[in-house]
């Protein structure tokens, strides 16, 4: 690290004093030096009494006023009234009348020894008094030192914190960005050593994933101890920032021998945890004995902040592409067997170390797959099952999950559950050569039927679930159970299909009997003549297009069937009727399966479906009619559109703890340099202060805009009072103790504003985040109305306001910008004591 570095480190010693004031030397120092003095000053006196010829009785102080003031400048007050006390003794024996005796020759002897300890007590009392003027001003200038590297360390760690942020926004690489991490901690501790220590699935250690400063090839492969006695262990028990000054004195645990190996002799800990859960521990450590500030610490805090986020939205993007992938085998073939064996792959070892599918097949049980990368396991699993069948009747397990529909979750397997449910001694060592430590059966539900039961077991991994495993167990089983219920009906579609064709062939002009076979089917069927017209529907069928029954969609037109609906794509552009499989059908040909979006314009009601049709044929070759079948996959593509909510949620909510977290400190930490910088005006420390307040300004205009970037579109199409509504209870929900209230008044817009109100609701929010974060206010209330054309925005509050001294900071200048791009008048009203009114007026825009 460099010298600069070294000083901006909180608690650096920097140059000391030119001089040491007198308090600081030794007390013998002192008083010795003021009895040499005195000697002298007797020596002095006794010389020039014969060089000037006078009488010792005529000056016997002469020499004695210079040893006190020697004595009282060199030790101060103590040492002082010491050479004026030996001064008068002296004095008095050897030069006052009568000499060498202690007689006084009368009251004017005496008052001449008075008036020499009054003189020598005033030499004493000035002299200690410069000292102490000289040691304040010492002070104060230590003191204004150490705040200013204070700021300086804590707007390093702020810049730091912030482009580490913008990193995690724009990266997808995990183990670069916990890389990155620690060398920015390293960097700005100014640390020898920092890590990241991932907690391995069995909880009992955590592994060094990324670090600074340790021997070569300890990164990924060494492991501490998770218990008390590690300060690792500890921390994570604590779940709080654990400081340890002095690891040879530590009595709160004994330090792993990673640290001690390392000669580490100080250290500070936290805790990454992301979604509430316990990821891991981030620490920094150095050889040297050092005391960590309370800054270090939140400054090590928002590094494993940052981290968090990023490991939630990792997960969240694993979770979304496992679901994905899923999805995809799911839909990739109607044999629903061949996709489940094939999901139950997928679901190892992603989401467990076991997965087994089992399905109801005509009321008995079928197990389709059980999945181990270890095929020795697999056998092992299929010996189990056919020795020990599991009983139909059995209270939990597979068939209590089938008869109810209900979900077991096990989050941790004792060998006490083993021994409950083993039926003897061999079924035991069976059970426990699995190795369960957690296990969920979850039922696959479709139109209230459990059509089969997913099974996830944690084995060797010691992975333990959670309810984020359940949830995303739950939602695999109900993809999983829609296809199955799809490809069934699609079975039976096809075999109505053939048991119609059959029909037909048999009785080629009845549709009574065709009617017969196809009534029952889920899927809406049609048959159109060979000049397009419907004769057949089916009830599915009708409903899907929005009339009540089969019959009334043959009796109507043909046209006002195509008026009565809108057909689009995929994409929600109008589908080339050409494109129709019927009328490819009624051409001879058979076509392709087509993905249709059917709109009953009455209702609204929107369903998607994948459309196929096939031609029949007469004796002589030629179409006499096409059968269309549509199946319904509307639940699969709300699952899509749901799979895509989370991802904007996700989103959002980075975006939410950016700019109510790291922006507010940000600005925050400008603002008390603005301060700083007022006290330093004139002087060279002032251009560095605006050095590092333009610095942090950059970073939380870099990060603004990230965070704008996430949210403007979900804010530009929403309603305005909606936005206003939700930037509120925000604030309510991270100020509980704080009071927010809303009044929505007449004639206030209900749609959407665009800009207006996207840079509207930003101003909404910085001055909510103002008051409630420095303001102390316990009640704030907005309030929107109309004035003419004009929206106006009122935000008060009871805190503790400001005069018209007080500069206005980074969060009052965005507001001012926001309203001059809105073309808006702002006014802020605040009385020290007396609260702040922020008004902003604003043209709304007009459609046009």
């Amino acid at each position: 690290m460099s010298g600069e570095a070294t000083e901006e480190r909180i608690g650096a010693s920097g140059k000391g004093p030119a001089e040491e004031p007198a308090s600081t030397r030794p007390w013998a120092l002192g008083y010795g030096a003021a009895a040499v003095a005195v000697v002298l000053a007797l020596l002095v006196q006794i010389l020039l009494i014969p060089l000037f010829g006078a009488s010792p009785n005529a000056s016997p102080f002469m020499a004695f006023f210079a040893a006190v003031m020697v004595a009282a400048w060199f030790g101060g007050l103590g040492p002082g009234l010491l050479a004026t006390g030996l001064s008068v003794l002296l004095s008095w024996y050897f030069f006052l009348s009568p000499q060498y005796s202690f007689d006084l020759g009368g009251f004017g002897q005496g008052l001449r020894l008075i008036v020499f300890v009054v003189e020598g007590a005033i030499i004493g009392l000035l002299a200690e008094s410069m000292h102490s003027s000289r040691r304040e001003a010492e002070t104060r200038a230590r003191e204004f030192g150490t705040s200013e590297l204070e700021v300086r360390a804590r707007a390093r760690q702020q810049a730091a914190v912030a482009e580490l942020g913008q990193r995690a926004l724009g990266s997808t690489d995990l183990q670069q960005l916990m890389e990155d991490a620690v060398g920015l901690v390293a960097e700005v501790l100014d640390v020898e050593y920092s890590k990241v220590l991932e907690l391995l699935p069995d909880a009992e250690e955590l592994m060094l994933r990324a670090g600074v400063g340790w021997d070569e090839g300890l990164v990924g492969r060494a492991t501490v101890g998770a218990g008390r006695d590690t300060q690792a262990g500890y921390t994570l028990l604590s779940e709080e920032p654990v400081i340890c000054e002095d690891l040879r004195s530590e009595e709160r645990f004994r330090g792993h021998r990673l640290l001690h190996e390392h000669g580490v002799r100080s250290g500070m800990t936290v805790i990454i945890r992301p979604e509430g859960r316990s990821f891991g521990i981030l620490g920094a450590h150095t050889r040297e004995r050092r005391v960590f500030t309370e800054d270090d610490a939140n400054f090590l805090r928002a590094v494993a902040n940052v981290l968090a986020a990023a490991i939630e939205r990792k997960r969240a993007e694993e979770k979304q592409r496992f679901l994905a992938d899923t999805g995809a085998l799911l839909s990739s073939s109607l044999d629903y067997r061949v996709t489940l064996r094939s999901v139950a792959r997928l679901a190892v070892p992603t989401l467990a170390d076991w997965c087994a599918v089992d399905v109801l097949e005509h009321g008995s049980v079928e197990r389709l797959a059980v999945e181990h990368p270890d095929p020795n396991k697999v056998a092992l699993a299929l010996k189990l099952q056919a020795r020990y069948p599991p009983d139909p009747e059995a209270a939990s397990g597979v068939p209590e999950v089938l008869r109810t529909g209900r979900v077991e979750f096990y989050p941790e397997v004792t060998d006490e559950m083993l021994q409950a449910a083993a039926i003897d001694e061999e079924h035991l060592e069976l059970l426990r050569a699995i190795g369960f430590t957690s296990v969920i059966l979850v039922p696959m539900n479709a139109r209230e039927r459990t059509l089969g039961v997913v099974t996830l077991v944690s084995a060797e991994s010691g992975r333990r679930y959670e309810e984020a495993d359940l949830d995303l167990a739950e939602e695999l089983a109900r993809r999983a159970a829609l296809a199955v219920d799809n490809a069934r009906l699609y079975e039976e579609a096809q075999r109505e299909i053939a048991e119609r064709e059959w029909a037909q062939a048999e009785l080629r002009s009845s549709r009574d009997e065709l009617q017969i076979i196809l009534e029952g089917v889920a899927d809406g069927v049609t048959a159109q003549d060979a000049t397009g017209q419907i004769v057949y529907a089916n009830e599915a069928a009708a409903k899907m297009i929005g009339y009540p029954s089969g019959q009334a969609l043959i009796e109507a037109p043909l046209r006002e069937v195509m008026e009565k609906i809108e057909l689009l794509d995929e994409e929600g552009d109008p589908f080339p009727l050409e494109r129709l499989s019927g009328r490819r059908a009624l051409a001879g040909e058979e076509g392709p399966e087509e993905v249709l979006r059917f709109r009953v314009l009455a209702t609204g009601e929107e369903r998607w479906s994948i459309a196929r049709a096939t031609p029949v044929f007469d004796e002589r070759g030629r179409v006499r009619m096409a059968v269309n079948i549509f199946r319904d996959i509307t639940e699969r593509r709300r699952a899509a559109d749901a799979l895509r909510e989370i991802r904007d949620a996700e989103r959002r909510r980075i975006a939410r703890d950016l700019h109510d977290g790291v922006l507010q400190d940000l600005s925050y930490t400008s603002a008390t340099m603005e301060l700083m910088k007022l006290e330093v005006e004139g002087t060279r420390v002032e251009g560095q202060l605006q050095g590092a307040i333009d610095a942090i300004r950059r970073a939380a205009r870099g990060l603004r805009d990230a965070v704008n970037d996430l949210r403007l579109e979900e804010e530009r199409d929403r309603s305005f009072p909606e936005v206003v509504k939700s930037v509120v209870q925000r604030s309510r929900s991270r100020a509980p103790d704080c009071e927010v209230s809303l009044e929505v008044g007449e004639g206030v817009p209900s749609a959407s504003l665009g800009e207006t109100g996207t840079q509207l609701s930003r101003v909404i929010q910085e001055a909510i985040t103002n008051a409630r974060r420095h303001s102390g206010a316990k009640k704030v209330s907005v309030s929107l109305r109309m004035e003419g054309s004009d929206l106006v925005v009122e935000i008060s509050d009871d805190g503790r306001g400001f005069g018209p001294e007080t500069r206005p900071g980074v969060g009052m200048s965005s507001m001012r910008e926001r309203a001059a791009v809105v073309g808006g008048k702002l006014l802020v009203e605040s009385e020290t004591g007396k609260g702040t009114t922020v008004r902003l007026q604003a043209p709304v825009p007009q459609k046009g």
